[in-house]
């Protein structure tokens, strides 16, 4: 679920071209890969 969230901030962010949104992406997507186990 977490990934499918991912997924639409990505989308979000090149759609609007917003940098701030893919900053954000860029962030939230960091964190979730140093905290494996929200992934479960």
């Amino acid at each position: 679920m977490a990934k499918d969230r991912f997924v639409g901030l990505a989308f979000d962010a090149v759609n609007s071209g917003n940098t701030q949104r893919l900053t954000d992406f860029t962030t939230d997507n960091a964190v979730f890969r140093l905290t494996p186990k929200l992934q479960e």
